[in-house]
């Protein structure tokens, strides 16, 4: 039996609120990371639906902790220890 059209509905527009939550996290956790230093955390990891739907934005050390939870990502764990030493 195909599922009803308000079911359809409710699932698109779920989806839509999840894709907007996550570029709220990114749009403004790049917004407000040190600008001198900065680099992207989003670019080895991507965010699941707990956090996207959670957090509004990740401070740089929370960045830096959303980076090296990151299995293979050396360049981005040796990128949040320099960082952290402010070079």
């Amino acid at each position: 039996m195909p599922a009803p059209k308000i079911a359809i509905l409710l699932d698109v527009i779920k989806a839509v609120r999840l894709d907007e939550c996550q570029h709220r996290i990114v749009n403004h956790t790049l917004a407000n990371l040190d600008q001198k230093h900065v680099f992207n955390p989003f670019a080895f990891r991507e965010l699941d639906a707990v956090m996207a739907g959670t957090t509004v934005e990740l401070t740089r050390e929370q960045a830096a902790h959303f980076v090296a939870e990151v299995p293979p990502a050396p360049l981005a764990v040796e990128q949040a220890k320099k960082d952290e030493r402010g070079l």
